[in-house]
């Protein structure tokens, strides 16, 4: 089925602001022009430049002499005075002081060289207003890249490497990896691999490793028989033969208790599991994607994650990068967060100031997405006008307790230090020898009484690492 060509629309035209008039802005009207159709005017500054300011639907600001005095008089009053429009920084040369911090309060984003012309033309069509055309007999196919493309927001080069890495393993049957902190995205390109796979149509089934209690964790993944415990009065199905013919995907994998892993590892070598209470195999065709925080790697030196299980998940590894190494996205983030929270509390909130956007960009996002998610949705809530002012903004700063340093005696710190040791002796130990304790009291050099008394003072179970 043929695709029709998507052509754009540009509403505005761009405003190129150097005072100098030099050689560089015609190269770069001119280079705008045969690259994108789009019209630019250059303007050297004045009263009477205004009403060709106020037009455009973006600023290219050329900083090639700011360095002199009343050059840097002449961008302080055009940045002061720009309309609520995106506003872009060409730096060449390092400004003055003042002029730095007036650069940092109004503009959106700052491109310093080397520069190639394909990147100047990309930040440029990331921030001007456009209007696309609708597709015309569009394939089933092409709906589900887009919507598919769709799910992971931006276009930085750190999450197009993400977009490219999940559509060539989208269509694979292996497992996958996905590393990033909290609120990065994690599930988002979960459920884009699983969209854009041969699996589509059938389930996605996303659990929290982290939120099952350990005790009831293997019952929630294999499900059991009628009888299998006390309580067990029916059968029940567990997620792994919910997810058959679709995907399974397992957050914060790190959580996982050690039994559970050993028999997670059986299915991923054999594609086959046991219910508790039943003595035979069942067979499950199911895609594992598992998703894991920092806490995996030191888990996975200390023996409390199993190696040989860790690279059957790592087949394929995706790592999703925090907001703070990809705020270019930001505008198109938060354009997609207003457009959702205005549909549903149905508000007429189109967009954002510049100064309120520029306070997002400004911000470290410790909380990444999920975070400037929350600061637009109640934005969006508090907004009182068709866009989002500073003041409707709330961004929340983490501050420890305390700036004094809890200095502990030697002896509280010798106590912590060797029973942080010890635990991780034990639970190496029990993992390579697979929760014999006659073997581990030997390697250990320890009398076996001993050891299991070291065992109870831990709370540490050898069943949860025998296979």
């Amino acid at each position: 089925m043929v695709v029709m060509k998507e052509y754009i629309v540009w509403e505005s035209r761009i405003t190129i602001f150097d005072p100098w008039a030099t050689v560089e802005s015609a190269e770069i009207k001119s280079l705008i022009h045969s690259k994108t159709g789009i019209q630019a005017c250059i303007v050297t500054g004045g009263d009477n430049c205004w009403e060709t300011i106020n037009q455009s639907g973006l600023i290219l600001v050329l900083f090639s002499k700011c360095a002199e005095r009343h050059l840097s008089n002449s961008y302080r009053n055009f940045l002061e005075n720009c309309p609520p429009v995106p506003v872009i920084g060409l730096i060449s040369r390092a400004p003055d002081e003042q002029l730095r911090q007036t650069i940092k309060n109004h503009m959106w984003h700052c491109i310093t060289p080397p520069y190639s012309d394909d990147n100047l033309v990309i930040h440029i069509e990331k921030y001007l207003t456009k209007k696309p055309f609708a597709r015309t007999r569009i394939s089933q196919k092409d709906v589900k890249l887009l919507l598919g493309d769709n799910l992971l927001k931006g276009r930085s080069p750190e999450i197009e490497l993400v977009k490219e890495h999940v559509s060539r393993v989208a269509r694979h049957n292996i497992t996958v990896l996905l590393n990033g902190e909290t609120g990065t995205g994690k599930e988002l390109a979960a459920r884009m691999i699983h969209f854009l796979s041969p699996r589509a149509e059938c389930r996605f089934v996303p659990v929290n490793c982290g939120a099952i209690p350990t005790e009831l964790f293997e019952n929630e993944l294999f499900g059991h028989k009628k009888g299998a415990y006390t309580t067990a009065n029916s059968s029940e199905e567990g997620l792994i033969s919910y997810a058959n013919g679709g995907t399974l995907f397992l957050d914060e994998i790190e959580s996982m208790p050690a039994m559970a892993q050993a028999k997670l590892l059986r299915f991923l070598e054999e594609k086959k599991f046991k219910p508790l209470g039943q003595p035979e195999f069942v067979s499950a065709d199911v895609r594992l994607i598992a998703a894991a925080k920092g806490e995996l790697w030191s888990k996975l030196k200390c023996g409390q994650f199993r190696e040989d299980l860790f690279y059957r998940l790592s087949v394929f590894q995706i790592d999703l990068p925090c907001l703070s190494d990809r705020l270019d996205d930001i505008p198109l983030l938060v354009e997609h967060f207003i457009s959702r929270y205005a549909l549903i509390y149905q508000k007429e909130v189109h967009g954002i100031e510049a100064a309120s956007l520029i306070k997002l960009l400004h911000h470290d996002w410790p909380g990444n997405i999920r975070e400037l998610d929350n600061v637009i949705h109640k934005a969006v809530v508090m907004a009182e006008g068709e866009t989002i002012k500073p003041n409707e903004i709330e961004l929340r700063t983490t501050k420890a307790a305390s700036n004094s340093t809890d200095i502990s005696s030697f002896k509280h710190a010798k106590d912590k230090t060797i029973m942080e040791f010890e635990q991780r002796y034990l639970i190496n130990l029990l993992s390579q020898t697979h929760g014999n304790v006659t073997h581990a009291a030997q390697y250990a050099q320890k009398d076996r009484r001993a050891f299991c008394r070291l065992l109870k003072k831990h709370n540490i179970n050898p069943a949860e690492f025998r296979l």
